[in-house]
């Protein structure tokens, strides 16, 4: 969905994405858990069959990333339900129940995806990370 976010004043289409709803993100979710249970299963099983001492070291620290990555995107998912990314010439805004952030296009210093795949709006003295999983 990334690729919809292009900010460019000759072009004068609004993108309107949503939040995923419950039901999508109950899969998603469910999805999630069950790789990394996989992935914790495949590493007790590589470290037994390999012998190498730091393997159970390695295969620890992709789990926990995998957890945070999980964690991260269930509190984003939290402050973002229901919420509604726009994409227009003017900026990016994003209208959530309680609060609307707006970032107006000449005032966006950098767009990025991060460690934990949200997408991070920067201005000049502010920033929000968006989780893009959710869309």
């Amino acid at each position: 969905m990334l690729q919809f976010l292009a900010l460019n004043k000759q072009n004068t289409d609004t993108i309107q994405i949503q939040v995923l709803s419950n039901t999508m993100l109950v899969k998603l979710m469910l999805k999630r858990i069950g790789y990394l249970i996989l992935l914790i299963y495949s590493t007790i099983f590589l470290a037994v069959a390999i012998p190498y001492s730091g393997t159970y070291a390695i295969g620890g620290f992709l789990c926990s990333v995998f957890l945070l990555r999980i964690l991260n995107d269930f509190i984003k998912w939290r402050k973002f339900e229901n919420a509604t990314l726009t994409a227009s010439p003017s900026g990016i805004s994003i209208q959530t129940n309680n609060e609307n952030y707006h970032f107006n296009a000449k005032d966006i210093t950098y767009l990025e995806v991060n460690f934990f795949s949200n997408l991070v709006i920067r201005e000049r003295y502010r920033s929000l990370g968006f989780p893009l999983m959710l869309l």
